[in-house]
Parts: structure tokens; sequence; C-alpha cells
């Protein structure tokens, strides 16, 4: 279910500083979003499929074990098919992480304040990555043929989250930044504007070249 808008507004504000204030707000595609599970789709594929064959090759014995009498070797061959079962379980989590990475998106909101970026997830336990421009670094965009698509950070400054009310410092398995969003080029404009600390005359000489 996505999140209406007036709500997503109100979470982002309840995040401000005094003063700070909203200059772009918005939420990631969900089918774009989840694309950041291909490869893991991809590698478990081979993964489950071996688990799978692992797992019948081992249940074989089991079966011909419980025909057998009781002892050490019958326990041992009902219980070895059971080590299987979680890399099963691994290989099913890899397969359907498209399906969680949809989920994610419909509750994830993006914002770009007049000091920072913003991500917002979760709809029970909250997080809360913040990006100042040390943690933004180098912005690099991916572009789709409709304009859409990834805004990513690249720097070495790990977000600052907070989830609930515990405070961490952690880094994403993922380069952090804004993915699956329909005006990628805009939205990076506006945040280098955002991230520019010259003073607004040298600001506007960029454009402006010496006779």
């Amino acid at each position: 279910m996505t999140m209406p808008e007036a709500e997503m507004q109100r979470t982002v504000l309840a995040e401000l500083a005094p003063g700070e204030k909203i200059k772009w707000l918005g939420k990631p595609d969900p089918a774009q979003y989840a694309r950041q599970a291909l490869p893991m789709v991809i590698f478990g594929v081979p993964w489950t499929l071996f688990a799978l064959f692992w797992e019948g090759g081992a249940i074989q014995p089991a079966l011909q074990g419980i025909d057998r009498a009781g002892g050490p070797g019958m326990a041992f061959s009902i219980m070895f098919p059971l080590f299987g079962l979680p890399f099963i379980g691994i290989g099913v989590g890899m397969l359907t992480s498209p399906i969680w990475y949809r989920r994610k998106a419909a509750n994830t909101i993006y914002a770009v304040t007049d000091r920072r970026a913003l991500m917002i997830s979760g709809s029970g336990t909250r997080t809360v990555q913040s990006y100042d421009r040390n943690a933004i670094g180098t912005l690099t965009r991916k572009e789709r043929a409709d304009g859409s698509g990834d805004l990513l950070f690249g720097g070495d400054t790990p977000a600052v989250q907070w989830g609930g009310s515990r405070r961490s410092s952690s880094s994403n398995q993922t380069t952090p930044g804004f993915y699956g969003i329909r005006t990628v080029r805009q939205v990076e404009q506006l945040l280098r504007e955002t991230l520019d600390t010259r003073p607004a005359l040298e600001r506007d000489n960029d454009g402006l070249t010496a006779p």
C-alpha cells in the first residue's frame, strides 16, 4: 500500500531540525527499487538448485535408515537431511527478495532539505538515514530513457541512522542513495545546489565565459 503524500510530509517534518526546510520529497518506484535484488536472484538460482540436489541425496539414505533397526545409524540418517534445510531457506529468501524490496519501497521516503538528504524507511520500527555534505561525497546518476533512475552517494562517511530510540552509525551493504526515482536529473541538480557552499555570486558566474 502506497503511503499518502500528507503522511509522507508529516513523517519528514517530524525529523527536521528547527529552521530546516524541505526542498524535495519523493518515493522510490517499487519496480525499479526491486532491481537492486537482481544480483541476489541470479546468485540464488544455482544456490537453491544445489541445496535441493544435496537435500535429495541426503533424504534417500535417511528413508532407508528408517526402515532399518534403531540405533545410532538410524538417528544420524534422520538428522543428516535437516542440515540442508537452512540452505534451502536461504535460497528461497534470495529468490523472493524482489517481493521484500517492493514492500520496503512502499514504506520508504526520500527527502532533500536545505541541509541534507534523508532516507526514512520502515512502518513499525523506523530507520532514518541522514546524509550531510561529507557523507554524500560524489554523486553518481544512473538515468534511464524515461528520465527515471538512481542517484548514488559516494562519500566515505557512513550515514547516521536512528532506529526506534537507539542511535548508531552503520553503512549499507549496497551503495547508499536514492533508488528508483522518477525525475533523477532534477533531483541531482537540486541536491548539487544544496551541497554547493560557494557564495551565490560565484555560483551565478559558473555559466559565464571570459571574453
